[in-house]
């Protein structure tokens, strides 16, 4: 399962690249509703069936280790750090 976290203009662009078909859901701290057709979820309201099912794409790059300590506190382990400039992944654990 597919989640992008960040529903700025890094997070759209994700979704745009990626496709929303694709996507799980968006993961905002802050904003709530939707984005592109694609609901967003605070990390708190997120409810998966299982948890290492799950990979995290990282959009907002300014925070990312304050994010990735979020998502490890909350049991998530797989995530990246999405970069658009080089249209691809970086992984991270």
């Amino acid at each position: 399962m597919l989640i992008i976290y960040g529903a700025g203009a890094e997070g759209q662009r994700a979704l745009e690249d990626i496709g929303r078909e694709n996507v799980f859901c968006v993961v905002d701290q802050k904003k709530r509703g939707a984005m592109d057709g694609c609901p967003v979820y605070s990390l708190a309201e997120l409810s998966v069936p299982d948890k290492d099912d799950v990979l995290f794409l990282i959009t907002p790059r300014r925070y990312r280790h304050e994010i990735a300590d979020d998502l490890r506190q909350a049991g998530y382990h797989h995530f990246c750090l999405y970069t658009h400039v080089s249209g691809g992944v970086h992984r991270k654990r």
